[in-house]
C-alpha cells in the first residue's frame, strides 16, 4: 500500500491500540521507520523533528471536534489516519476524513492506508499546530513507556527500524 522507504509516526494515547497499529504496519511492505508517542505533544516534537510520509493519531469521540482543524466540514491533513471510536453519527465521515474505527482489524487498516496512497506527504507546520491544539484539550497519556520505544521489545518487527521519539 506504501511507497518504498516511508516514515510513520503514530499518536496514540491508548497504548493497545498503539500496539496494535504497529503490528499492523510490521506487515506493511515499504515502511522504513516508526516512532511511536501517547502523547499529543510528544507527537508535535517529534513530526517537528522527523516528518513523516504517514502520520496515525488516535483521537477518541469527545476529542474530535478539536481533532478535525475547521470544523467538521474540513479535512485532515494529508496524511493522516484518525483512528477513533465508532459512532454512528461518524460513519458517514469515515472515508472523507480518513478515520479507522477501533476496534480496528487488518482490512479495515489496509483501506485507511488505500484512501490516502496518493496523497502528499504530511505537511510539517499545520499538523504540529494542529497536534498541539489536541495536546490542549485531552488529558495526558496515564501510561509510562514501556522501553525508549514506548513499547514492549517483543513487538518491535525485525525488518522494522523504530527510532525513539
Amino acid at each position: 500500500m506504501l511507497a518504498v522507504n516511508r516514515s510513520v509516526v503514530i499518536v496514540e494515547p491508548d497504548q493497545l491500540a498503539q500496539r496494535k497499529l504497529l503490528r499492523l504496519l510490521s506487515a506493511e511492505p515499504g515502511i522504513d521507520s516508526v516512532r511511536c508517542c501517547c502523547g499529543y505533544r510528544d507527537g508535535a516534537h517529534t513530526v517537528s523533528r522527523h516528518p513523516p510520509d504517514l502520520l496515525l493519531v488516535g483521537a477518541d469521540a469527545p476529542l474530535l471536534s478539536a481533532a478535525l482543524p475547521g470544523g467538521a466540514d474540513a479535512a485532515l491533513p494529508p496524511g493522516v489516519v484518525l483512528t477513533t471510536t465508532y459512532a454512528p453519527e461518524l460513519a458517514p465521515l469515515e472515508a472523507p476524513l480518513n478515520l479507522l474505527f477501533k476496534p480496528f482489524d487488518a482490512t479495515r487498516f489496509r483501506a485507511a492506508l488505500a484512501r490516502i496512497a496518493g496523497q502528499e506527504a504530511v505537511p510539517v507546520l499545520p499538523t504540529v499546530h494542529w497536534l498541539l491544539r489536541l495536546a490542549r484539550v485531552a488529558t495526558p497519556c496515564a501510561a509510562a513507556p514501556l522501553n525508549g520505544y514506548g513499547m514492549p521489545e517483543w513487538l518491535l518487527a525485525d525488518r522494522l527500524r523504530l527510532d525513539p521519539c
